[in-house]
């Protein structure tokens, strides 16, 4: 489990838990007051839980507590996986820290035939440009898109990929190692399949 936020006054935890792992209490930075968890199942998300921190503690008891709202473990089906070739789009503007993070996730992938397109919207400077370069992937392209706009950096991506798959995250995402993978399988598994989502915490 790992954080993703600094604690604030109201700040919740997030993280990942898979119930294929050791339970062992939760300590974190006693700024938290609350965790919320992603619960997978070797890897496969079963649902999410969100759990009471004391000091930034959760004992295993509580956990389980938790837990047991989602179900057995087995009743989770592995979702397929494929390597068909995936383009992520990532549209940005101005924040070069935050998608430095995310094109990290991205490239920690397991896919393995992964490119990625980020889209700069109207830049005010060079800083998303050195971001990208700053990454050292030659999987990684930079497009400068001059019209300001989410709708139209996703629209330009989508224009500039190169595969039938295209998959897109938002810059202050950190994806699962697994998720273009698991984007592939589920078109591989479904010829009709046009559009899929997954859970975002």
């Amino acid at each position: 489990m790992s954080a993703m936020s600094a604690p604030n006054d109201a700040a919740t935890w997030v993280g990942e838990l898979d119930r294929l792992g050791p339970l062992r209490d939760l300590r974190v930075d006693p700024g938290f007051h609350a965790a919320r968890l992603l619960v997978t199942v070797g890897g496969t998300p079963q649902g999410q839980v969100t759990v009471p921190l004391r000091g930034g503690r959760a004992t295993i008891a509580e956990l389980r507590s938790a837990l047991i709202t989602l179900g057995p473990p087995e009743e989770v089906t592995p979702a397929p996986v494929a390597s068909d070739p995936v383009t992520v789009v990532i549209a940005t503007r101005n924040r070069p820290e935050s998608l430095a993070r995310c094109l990290r996730a991205v490239l920690a992938s397991d896919h393995p035939a992964l490119s990625v397109v980020v889209v700069d919207n109207d830049p005010p400077d060079e800083l998303t440009r050195d971001a990208v370069a700053a990454a050292g992937s030659p999987r990684v392209r930079y497009v400068r898109e001059p019209r300001r706009g989410a709708s139209v950096g996703r629209n330009r991506g989508l224009a500039e990929a190169r595969t039938e798959i295209v998959a897109f995250t938002d810059d202050d995402t950190e994806v699962d190692p697994a998720w273009a993978s698991r984007i592939a399988g589920a078109f591989a598994a479904d010829p009709e399949l046009a559009c899929v989502s997954g859970p975002v915490l």
